[in-house]
Order: C-alpha cells, then sequence, then structure tokens
C-alpha cells in the first residue's frame, strides 16, 4: 500500500481546490473551513496570499508561511483534532463531509482507524 498523496491542486473559486491523489481519485474540496488559527489565518484573509499554494516538494498542498493540510484530511474528509472546540467549523465540516459520503469521523490530523486505514 502506498500513501496518499496530494500531486496536483488547481484553484477553482473562492476557497474550491481541485485536487488530484497519488491514486488517481480527483476531488474539489473547499478549504475554508479548514483555515483556522495563526498559521492559516493570513491565508483566510488575503485570497492572493491563498492562491499561493503548491505542491511538490511535500505531500500535500503548502503555503510559503509554512502552512499546510495533512492528504490523509483531504482524501477522507477528516474533521481535524483542532476544529473540536469550534463548534462553527465541526458542524461545517460535518456538513461538507455528510453531503459527500453520509458522515463524518472526529480524528487528529492524519489519524486513521478501521477501514479507513487502507486505501484499495
Amino acid at each position: 500500500m502506498k500513501p496518499i498523496r496530494v500531486i496536483a491542486a488547481t484553484a477553482i473559486e473562492d476557497f474550491v481546490v481541485g485536487f488530484e491523489f497519488s491514486d488517481g481519485t480527483k476531488k474539489d474540496i473547499d478549504l475554508e473551513p479548514y483555515l483556522r488559527g495563526p498559521i492559516f489565518e493570513p491565508l483566510r484573509n488575503d485570497r492572493s496570499a491563498f492562491l499561493e499554494f503548491s505542491v511538490g516538494d511535500s505531500p500535500t498542498i503548502s503555503w510559503k508561511n509554512g502552512a499546510d493540510i495533512d492528504p490523509y484530511v483531504l482524501y477522507h474528509g477528516l474533521i481535524p483534532q483542532w476544529t473540536e472546540e469550534d463548534d462553527v467549523v465541526v458542524s461545517t465540516l460535518e456538513t461538507l463531509r455528510a453531503e459527500q459520503s453520509g458522515g463524518a469521523r472526529r480524528l487528529p490530523c492524519g489519524t486513521l482507524t478501521g477501514s479507513e486505514s487502507t486505501i484499495q
């Protein structure tokens, strides 16, 4: 089993980015709910800074200020652990996840359990 990597990312609109993953899966993901906390605030508040993302040296999308989002969080639509205390973020991510696959799982970033730990 090969680890999941982001191999391409393209800005679509607002904070929606089209991703291509190493297994060939393609997803359009709204990153707005993930852009919280000190490292993400400059990206959230300045669209031009947000659009300066890259894919290449790391296995995921990253920005010049060091911000990145775990590729497994993106691939599986997981809710990062840091959102547990932000009811608005949790609600938004749970709604997005439910629309895509029928339910959300709150896990620490990069932590997978059960069937989600294996990509087939």
